[in-house]
């Protein structure tokens, strides 16, 4: 199959494809020829029981540079609209779809795997869960009141 990706780059997405369909088998790997295209989308539930369908764009100099990661269902997102320090949203993609931060680009390493940046999400997802059910008193998502609703992991 004919792809854009350098031999080095295809090595590590079949590695990142292959942690993906075994700890995330709701994800599916999308246009994994295209640099720039490729991506992983599918469906996330939290603990009290609310879809997320996210999408993982890869940068097409990955892993050098991080992925960005949007929730494309239920969009928009209360809160998530234009980026926010306090929500932890970055700007939102060309059809409005939040794009939530999952690491500091400054930190970000080529040795960060998907598995790592989909723990982050989930933290993430379950975070804003909390923050629509409880809300904060400043209107941050409340980090401390997030571990008693997160899975054991």
């Amino acid at each position: 199959m004919p792809t854009g990706w350098p031999e080095k780059s295809l090595d590590r997405l079949a590695l990142e494809d292959r942690i993906i369909r075994t700890h995330y088998p709701t994800l599916r790997l999308l246009d994994p020829t295209e640099p720039g295209r490729t991506r992983w989308e599918g469906v996330r539930e939290t603990t009290f029981g609310n879809w997320y369908t996210i999408r993982i764009l890869l940068p097409t100099n990955y892993p050098l540079s991080q992925p960005r990661v949007y929730v494309i269902r239920p969009s928009p997102l209360r809160d998530c609209g234009s980026p926010s320090s306090t929500m932890h949203c970055l700007s939102p993609d060309q059809d409005g779809n939040a794009q939530i931060c999952h690491y500091d680009s400054l930190h970000w390493g080529a040795h960060i795997t998907l598995d790592y940046v989909m723990r982050k999400v989930d933290v993430w997802l379950h975070a804003y869960d909390v923050y629509l059910r409880e809300g904060t008193k400043n209107g941050r998502l409340d980090r401390q009141g997030v571990s008693r609703y997160l899975p054991e992991m």
